[in-house]
């Protein structure tokens, strides 16, 4: 299923924006190690991390030549032809650049290839021919192939690869030693520049579910930086959420992380939690990816950003650049309203905490009906009347993402909200009323109000 779908991405997608032959790549630079043990490097002007902590696959070459490399960019690639053209590689590498912004054409310096088609796959000459053009120092092909003569590179392998959902399609850090490949997942790291976020966080990949802060700032200004993983990673995951970048209020629960409420105090005397809260867990289990924690009003109260103390207030991109978001989930209103690389933000509604956010940064954002999603392992301001709420730039995707995430077995009880139970069927109807204020609609400006 996972080489069909790019197939046909790669047929429906204008081949125009393909690199050209032969390719001038970026050097690898290794800047720093992280607390983690992860790699922070840069390939060219942009800088990416590497969890080479936990990495996502180490394959055994069964023969072939053995290839020594310790740092190389590296790709990997599906197909389901059982004859692999210069034409399929071409179309395949055009249709990963459109669709995602975390892999480039430096990460050719080593290409993985697999076939899922039956019996042996072969590659046809213009293929050899056109992996020869593009540079490639460092080719390694799964079993499925029959041995590649003429591969134009100095170095070729084989390795054995179960499927794509243990090693999906796209960039990686390859660590190539004594007959072994070693593939680390590789984020993009990009820049807070309007302060909206605590800190960028990751998963470590250690089997527990374990997230890790990003300890790295840039210089100038010391934004944190925000490491998003690949949409590659995610194009043959059926799950509602996956691939979905969602930041989290630092009100939830992320296990590893120190839940703050925004308060340097608090941060001083709390350990790290031990789970996710449900709420958050929910999201990880329907694909979505944590990226880090955003600002807050301490405590969630409902003090103006311009008055925090703990932490310098987020910033809104709209009108000058130089506004703020209002109320307490202030952070995840900017950052969505400012990133385009964010899909979501995970923020929290008691008096209008969700929705001032919203309506000051041009987002759409809501307070559900009390009771329709646990707060367990999240820090309390109204109690009952606490409810959680989603940020989003895209009314069709915020409408899909909480149909996937408010789900009956996360209501809460009755005995929490002191309301009637819940009954939520499914409606994928329009609203066929609409409420509006009198005193307020229509507006004296016609053109305004449209």
């Amino acid at each position: 299923m996972a080489s069909s779908l790019f197939t046909s991405i790669a047929v429906a997608l204008s081949v125009h924006s393909v690199i050209a032959a032969p390719v001038q790549r970026s050097a690898f630079t290794l800047l720093q190690k992280t607390k983690s043990d992860s790699a922070i490097f840069q390939l060219g002007n942009v800088t990416y991390l590497a969890n080479t902590k936990y990495p996502k696959a180490t394959l055994s070459s069964g023969h072939g030549p053995r290839i020594e490399a310790p740092e190389v960019p590296l790709t990997v690639l599906y197909t389901n032809a059982s004859v692999v053209t210069k034409d399929i590689l071409k179309s395949t590498i055009a249709s990963y650049l459109e669709i995602d912004d975390v892999f480039s054409e430096d990460f050719l310096a080593g290409l993985l290839l697999s076939s899922t088609a039956a019996g042996k796959a072969s590659m046809d000459a213009s293929a050899t021919s056109y992996i020869q053009s593009l540079g490639i120092e460092h080719i390694i092909y799964s079993s499925a192939f029959s041995k590649v003569d003429g591969h134009g590179g100095p170095s070729a392998a084989y390795v054995d690869i179960s499927d794509s959902t243990t090693l999906p399609p796209g960039p990686y850090l390859a660590s190539l030693y004594g007959g072994s490949v070693s593939l680390s997942t590789v984020y993009r790291l990009y820049e807070d520049t309007y302060r909206d976020f605590l800190y960028g966080s990751y998963d470590l990949d250690d089997g527990n579910g374990t997230h890790a802060y990003l300890d790295y700032s840039y210089p100038s200004f010391g934004y944190p930086a925000i490491p998003i993983p690949s949409r590659l990673y995610s194009l043959t995951d059926t799950r509602a959420m996956a691939g979905d970048r969602v930041a989290i209020k630092d009100l939830y629960d992320i296990k590893g992380l120190k839940t703050t409420g925004g308060s340097r105090a608090w941060e001083y005397i709390v350990s790290p939690a031990t789970a996710n809260a449900p709420s958050i867990q929910r999201i990880v289990d329907q694909g979505g990816v944590l990226v880090g924690k955003f600002k807050l009003a301490q405590f969630a109260s409902g003090a103006n950003p311009c008055y925090w103390q703990d932490e310098h207030y987020p910033f809104n991109p709209r009108g000058d650049g130089w506004l703020t978001c209002s109320a307490s989930s202030s952070g995840g209103g900017c950052s969505i309203a400012a990133y385009d690389w964010l899909d979501f933000a995970i923020g929290s509604d008691t008096g209008s905490s969700l929705r001032r956010p919203t309506a000051v940064s041009g987002t759409y954002g809501q307070r559900p009906s009390q009771g329709l999603m646990s707060l367990e392992g999240v820090m309390p301001l109204g109690g009952a009347t606490d409810t959680a709420g989603i940020f989003c730039r895209d009314p069709v995707k915020w409408s899909r993402f909480s149909k996937a995430w408010y789900t009956p077995s996360l209501f809460q009880s009755s005995n929490i909200t002191g309301l009637s139970a819940l009954e939520v069927p499914d409606n994928r109807g329009f609203p066929k009323t609409i409420l509006y204020p009198t005193d307020y609609l229509p507006l004296n400006n016609s053109a305004a109000q449209d």
